[in-house]
């Protein structure tokens, strides 16, 4: 499993387990995503009202959302120029997207 967060050029990031189709001469044909959801950061209110002992908090959490949510397929071949850039995700967004896959079931 290679999980990756990527930028999309519709401007979507989406976290997903990517692989790549090539051809012979192993040029990507294809960016298969398993499972893409898009990641949104969205700003916590409640960390707001904390007192200032925990301002080392962080004041955001991720928000997932199906990528094509109504499809019946789990996996979606992608052109790769659409792909602007793949990265690894930062561990606490990798944990919660294992968790996600492992509570329901879409592995």
């Amino acid at each position: 499993m290679a999980i990756k967060l990527l930028l999309l050029q519709s401007n979507e990031e989406v976290i997903a387990d990517v692989q790549e189709l090539v051809d012979e001469n192993d040029k990507p044909i294809f960016i298969v995503l398993t499972n893409p959801f898009i990641v949104k950061l969205v700003e916590n209110p409640e960390l707001e009202m904390l007192n200032e002992s925990t301002s080392n908090q962080p004041r955001y959490s991720a928000r997932y959302y199906e990528w094509m949510p109504l499809s019946k397929e789990k996996r979606f071949a992608v052109n790769p120029d659409w792909i602007v850039t793949a990265v690894e995700p930062i561990d606490a967004v990798m944990e919660s997207y294992k968790e996600k896959m492992d509570g329901i079931g879409r592995n």
